[in-house]
Order: structure tokens, then C-alpha cells, then sequence
């Protein structure tokens, strides 16, 4: 079986460092993007196998991220998964509008992350 990879968006660079050790520790192959407006070039390259995706970032949301991929035929199939510290009650609403899969709250539980990383991936 070929490692995963994972492709993590997200503006914050301790979280990045944090998803990215979780997720190494369990064999996938993680990438990541800290600016969104760069997002979609690193995704053609990258060819992930699923997105984590901030929600609230600078210049480019990911809402708009979102619907950017999911425009894109070579990349609308890859299952993204949102993360987000909003607040909003309404925020797993709003994400599947876009086309997201998932969301995780921060802050998260890494066992919560794992579980919906593995049930889009099988």
C-alpha cells in the first residue's frame, strides 16, 4: 500500500507543525501551504490525497479555497476537511455549501482528526 498524502492549509505554522506530527506518526506523507492564495499551484504539484483546510485565513478564505479546488476537474474529487476555530453555530453548513467533507473544531481532539481523516481515505 502507498503512503497517503496529506496537503495541510493553514495559516498558522504551530498548527501545521502539529497536524504535521500527528500525522507522520501514523505513515502519512504530509505537505502544507501556509498562504492560501498559493494553495491551488501546491495542490497540482502535490496531487494530495486529502485536504485539511483552515477555515479562517488571511487574503483567501477557505471558503473560497474551497470552491476554487472544486472547480478545477483534476482536483474536485479530493476530500477536504475543515478546519476551523469559528464560532459560528452554523459553520458545518456553510462548509458543505462549498463542498467540504468534514469539520474539526479547534481546539481538536487528534483521535477526532484521525477518525475522519480514515473514514475519507478507507
Amino acid at each position: 500500500m502507498s503512503q497517503k498524502k496529506v496537503l495541510i492549509i493553514e495559516d498558522e505554522i504551530e498548527q501545521v507543525h502539529m497536524l504535521r506530527i500527528i500525522l507522520e506518526s501514523k505513515g502519512y506523507d504530509c505537505v502544507w501551504e501556509v498562504d492560501g492564495e498559493k494553495a491551488v499551484s501546491s495542490i497540482l504539484r502535490e496531487k494530495p490525497d486529502l485536504i485539511l483546510l483552515d477555515i479562517l485565513m488571511p487574503n483567501i478564505d477557505g471558503y473560497e479555497l474551497c470552491k476554487e479546488i472544486k472547480n478545477v476537474t483534476d482536483l474536485s474529487k479530493i476530500p477536504i476537511i475543515a478546519i476551523t476555530a469559528s464560532g459560528d453555530p452554523l459553520i458545518e453548513e456553510s462548509c458543505n455549501d462549498v463542498g467540504i467533507d468534514m469539520v474539526v473544531r479547534k481546539p481538536y481532539v487528534t483521535e477526532d482528526v484521525m477518525e475522519k481523516i480514515q473514514s475519507l481515505l478507507g
